[in-house]
């Protein structure tokens, strides 16, 4: 195969960038026939929003590159040839003899939970369910990255695939059971909308007032016989394709195509097909005995809860029975007194008695006056 851009292409792989750039863009679809052949793979090509050979491209696990050097150089018109780079590709390839199995794009859907807006937490972005062996494979939101499932069932990042506990939020939900082991976390948003197959998941703090309008220009106003529709707080809901539904907050633009798959709902204990234009969920969760009274605790924190409700509170004693029963009681706190007062007795003899001296010698001398020097100075001359 001739090589294209095969400088950038060498450059990549030694960066770890895995890549099929060195192919040329002449042999890409024999090259993506072959290794879809080699490994086994299906293509849903029409759903692709990205390129055929970034797909395989992410399958991608390893390159090499080798130099093969020529026993003999050959001259030919380009110059001399004196080897040839191999490039050794390895893609992630599901198994041959692999068990059918399903995958499912998980949607948790806020719901209102008193004044606050809530939705299950830590719910798998895919999960895929191998029906025989009933094991799973969960993809995180940063582990399918890479994957495309809407195109090809294969993934580079694959999880370990285990078997699901029935202290399992999943578990609890596939097989209709109380919900005793799922978490919520915050929904800031006030509106949620997605579109699941046919149908759009919607999710509001309030009931929404909805008109379906036709989508067409016109040059001059119209008079319509036109109905308001009041949607739950949490529903599906279906639009037909002459019509989008304009409501409050929100416009759901009408369907190019009706899949004509039924949305399926697991409840008690079964699982229905529905074909309902409008399925209200709200009314399904208000009237729903699965969600038991403490939703999303554990029952090892329900067991904490309950041990601190049912454990007897301390007898309440009066201020004397206190100190009497504390281990400082109050003969400690009388005796421990006297001792500082008696401390405080002595330091203050003791500076006082530093202060008037004690008991000592006084020498006291008189000096004569001015007069009876003179009068001593005047008798002295007589003589």
């Amino acid at each position: 195969m001739e090589s294209h851009f095969i400088h950038e292409s060498i450059e990549h792989i030694l960066s770890d960038k895995l890549n099929l750039h060195f192919v040329h863009h002449q042999d890409m679809p024999r090259v993506i026939r072959e290794i879809s052949s080699a490994m086994n793979l299906s293509f849903t090509e029409y759903k692709s929003t990205i390129p055929m050979v970034e797909v395989v491209t992410r399958l991608l696990v390893r390159q090499q590159i080798d130099f093969a050097p020529m026993p003999k150089s050959l001259s030919n018109e380009n110059g001399v040839l004196i080897g040839k780079m191999i490039f050794m590709s390895y893609f992630a390839a599901p198994a041959r003899e692999q068990e059918p199995f399903s995958i499912y794009e998980l949607v948790p859907i806020p719901f209102n939970k008193g004044q606050r807006r809530v939705q299950l937490a830590k719910m798998p972005t895919y999960l895929e369910i191998e029906h025989k062996s009933q094991q799973f494979i969960r993809w995180s939101k940063e582990e399918a990255a890479t994957c495309d499932f809407e195109v090809m069932p294969s993934c580079r990042e694959s999880p370990i695939r285990r078997k699901e506990y029935e202290d399992d939020c999943i578990y609890q939900i596939l097989t209709d059971s109380i919900l005793k082991d799922c978490r919520i976390e915050s929904f800031p948003d006030k509106v949620f909308i997605r579109q699941v197959g046919q149908h759009w998941a919607i999710s509001t703090g309030n009931k929404s007032k909805c008109h379906a309008v036709p989508t067409e220009d016109f040059d001059e106003h119209i008079l319509m016989d036109n109905e308001e529709v009041t949607l739950p707080e949490i529903a599906l809901i279906t639009v037909h394709n002459e019509k989008a539904l304009v409501c409050d907050r929100f416009i759901i633009p009408k369907t190019p195509t009706n899949v004509g798959i039924p949305i399926n709902l697991i409840y008690n204990e079964s699982i229905t097909p529905s074909y309902k234009v409008l399925i209200d969920l709200q009314a399904a969760l208000e009237n729903e005995t699965h969600w038991v009274k403490l939703p999303y605790i554990t029952s090892d924190m329900q067991d904490v809860i309950d041990f601190i409700k049912n454990t007897p509170k301390p007898a309440i004693l009066n201020d004397f029975r206190i100190w009497r029963d504390h281990p400082i009681s109050l003969t400690t706190i009388a005796v421990i007194g006297a001792l500082i007062l008696v401390i405080i007795v002595l330091i203050f003899f003791i500076y006082n008695k530093n202060k008037s001296g004690g008991t000592t010698n006084n020498i006291t001398i008189s000096m004569p006056s001015m007069k009876e020097l003179e009068a001593r100075e005047a008798a002295s001359e007589k003589y």
